[in-house]
C-alpha cells in the first residue's frame, strides 16, 4: 500500500489480510487505513498485482490517499488495526525510545520491520520513498526490513487469504512497491476521475450537496466500498431514511445510469433505485439505500418478481429508449469487423479469425431470422445477471446500468440464464419466456432466446474492447483476453 496526502506520498503501509479476494472490493483496505491514520483515507486504484487470478487474489499493492493531506502520525506495525492484520505474535527487539529503533515484528511467522522515525530523521537508503532491506532475510524464519519511508518504516506486502508465508515479503515484491511508491503521483492517459484524489473529492462534495438539498442530513465520512476501472462506490450514512446514500461514479464509455433508472422509473417499472440526483455529464449518480442482499443465488421468487416487471417496462420503452447507444443486432458487423481488424484480431489463430470472419458474413441473416421472432428493440440492461439485483424478501431492486443500451431484449434473457447453475438455467428462461408471450402476444421469445445466443456474444466481445480501450495500463489486466473469450464463445455457438 503506498500512502499519499497533500499531493506528496507519505509512505508504505502493509501488509495485510481481507477476506475478499476481488480485486475491487476495497471497504476493508480503506477501512483499516483510516482506522490506523485518523483520518479519511480512500483506495484510488490498483497499482500492481503479483500471482493473482481474473480480478482477484495474489499480492496486491494499491494507491491510497489521505483525503485532508493531514496525518498525525502513521503507526508502528504492531499498531494498526486488528481487523487489518492476521495477528501480532512478537516484538523481535525493543524500541530506543526517542530515538526510533527497529521494530521488528513477527505476524504469522513472517518477520516485518516496522519502525517510527522522527519526521525528516530519513536514513540515505529511504530517501525518494525507496525501500530497501537492511538485512537478508533468513529463508523460512523470515528476517528483519527495515524500509526507510520518511519517518515511517513499513514493509509493504499484501497476500491472497489463507496464503501467508516467508515468501510474502520477498526482496524483488519489495522492489516492486519502492517503484510503486516512486511513481503512483505521476499521471497517467486515461486514468478515471475517481482514481486520483481531486476527483474523489470533488465526487464526494457534489454528493454531499446534493444530499443536503434532497433534505438529508449525512451522517460521518463516505465509506467507501469499491473501486475499480469501471466503477468507484461509496456508501454515506445519512440521519432518519434511507439509512444510507450511494455514490457512484462512472466512465465515460459507460450509460448514463441516471437517464436509465428515469426511463425505467417512469414506464412503472418498481425495480428500480430511487434516484436522488445524477450528474450526466461526469457520469455520477446519488443513489437511495436498496434494503437486502445481492441476489447472485436468486430464490425463484425473486426471479417471479423481477423478471415481468422489467419485460413489462421495456415492452413500453421501445421507442423512448430510441435515444440511448445503439446496440441492436444490425450494428454488430460493423463492431465485430473492428475487433477482428484490431488487437483483439490478434489474439485469435489463422483458423478462429476466418471462422470470425465468416460469421460476420452470414450476420445479416442471422438478423433477420432473430426479427422475425416478434420482439422489439428497446431499452437493454446489459449486464442482467442476479448478482446486480438486491432482494429483501419482499421487494427486489436492478442496479448497475452502465451497459445500459438500445438493443434486443434476449441480451438480458441470455445473462439471466447463463450466469445460473446447470440445473437452473432451463427455468430461469422459461420465467424470461413466459413474460415476454405475455407481453408481445404472438412472438416467439424462445427461439430468439435461441437464435440471439452468438450474437449476444458478440455484443459481448465488443463492449469488453470498449473498456480495455476506455482505461488505464494498469487497469487492462481486469478485462485481458475478455474480448477474444467471448468471439471464441460466439463461434461454439453459432456452429
Amino acid at each position: 500500500m503506498v500512502i499519499s496526502g497533500g499531493g506528496a506520498i507519505l509512505g508504505e503501509a502493509g501488509p495485510f489480510l481481507v477476506e475478499s479476494p476481488w480485486w475491487a472490493d476495497v471497504e476493508a483496505v480503506s477501512a483499516s487505513l483510516e482506522a490506523a491514520v485518523g483520518a479519511p483515507v480512500v483506495v484510488l486504484r490498483l497499482v500492481d498485482v503479483e500471482e493473482g487470478g481474473r480480478m482477484g487474489g495474489g499480492r496486491v499493492i494499491y494507491h491510497a490517499d489521505v483525503l485532508d493531506g493531514v496525518v498525525g502520525s502513521l503507526p508502528a506495525w504492531g499498531e494498526f488495526p486488528a481487523e487489518g492484520v492476521v495477528g501480532l505474535l512478537r516484538a523481535e527487539s525493543p524500541g530506543d525510545g526517542d530515538q526510533g529503533g527497529p521494530h521488528d515484528l513477527a505476524v504469522d511467522g513472517l518477520l516485518r520491520a516496522a519502525s517510527t522515525l522522527p519526521p525528516g530523521e530519513v536514513s540515505a537508503e529511504g530517501v525518494d520513498g525507496l525501500l530497501s532491506a537492511e538485512s537478508p532475510g533468513d529463508g523460512d524464519q523470515g528476517g528483519p526490513h527495515d524500509l526507510a519511508v520518511d519517518g515511517l518504516l513499513l514493509a509493504a506486502s499484501p497476500v491472497p487469504p489463507g496464503d501467508v508465508s516467508a515468501e510474502g515479503v520477498d526482496d524483488g515484491f519489495r522492489g516492486r512497491v519502492a517503484a510503486a511508491g516512486r511513481l503512483v503521483l505521476s499521471p497517467a492517459a486515461k486514468r478515471a476521475d475517481w482514481a486520483t484524489a481531486e476527483g474523489v473529492r470533488a465526487g464526494l462534495s457534489w454528493a454531499e450537496a446534493e444530499i443536503r438539498r434532497a433534505g438529508l442530513v449525512p451522517k460521518g465520512s463516505a465509506e467507501q466500498v469499491k473501486t475499480w476501472n469501471l466503477s468507484g462506490l461509496f456508501r454515506i450514512r445519512v440521519e432518519g431514511d434511507p439509512e444510507a446514500v450511494w455514490f457512484k461514479a462512472t466512465p465515460s464509455f459507460a450509460a448514463c445510469e441516471g437517464g436509465a433508472i428515469e426511463l425505467l422509473t417512469d414506464a412503472g417499472a418498481e425495480i428500480v433505485p430511487r434516484l436522488i440526483a445524477s450528474d450526466p455529464v461526469r457520469r455520477w449518480v446519488l443513489l437511495a439505500h436498496a434494503p437486502g442482499e445481492d441476489c447472485w443465488h436468486a430464490p425463484q421468487e425473486a426471479v417471479d418478481y423481477v423478471v415481468p416487471r422489467m419485460v413489462a417496462a421495456q415492452a413500453e420503452l421501445t421507442e423512448k429508449a430510441a435515444g440511448l447507444l445503439d446496440r441492436t443486432p444490425p450494428r454488430l458487423g460493423e463492431l465485430t469487423s473492428r475487433l477482428l481488424d484490431g488487437e483483439v484480431g490478434a489474439e485469435l489463430d489463422a483458423g478462429e479469425l476466418r471462422a470470425a470472419r465468416a460469421l460476420v458474413a452470414e450476420l445479416p441473416g442471422m438478423v433477420d431470422a432473430l426479427e422475425a421472432c416478434g420482439l422489439p428493440y428497446t431499452l437493454v440492461h446489459g449486464d442482467f445477471h442476479p448478482g446486480n439485483w438486491r432482494w429483501d424478501g419482499r421487494r427486489g431492486v436492478v442496479v448497475d446500468f452502465a451497459d445500459c443500451h438500445f438493443g434486443h431484449p434476449a441480451l438480458d434473457g441470455l445473462r439471466l440464464r447463463d450466469f445460473a447453475p446447470e440445473d437452473r438455467r432451463a427455468g430461469l428462461a422459461e420465467t424470461w419466456v413466459r413474460a415476454w408471450s405475455a407481453a408481445v402476444p404472438g412472438a416467439d421469445p424462445g427461439r430468439a432466446l435461441t437464435l440471439a445466443e452468438p450474437l449476444a456474444h458478440l455484443y459481448h466481445a465488443s463492449r469488453y474492447q470498449e473498456f480495455m480501450d476506455g482505461i488505464e495500463e494498469s487497469e487492462r489486466r481486469y478485462h485481458a483476453g475478455d474480448s477474444a473469450s467471448a468471439l471464441r464463445a460466439a463461434l461454439a455457438s453459432a456452429g
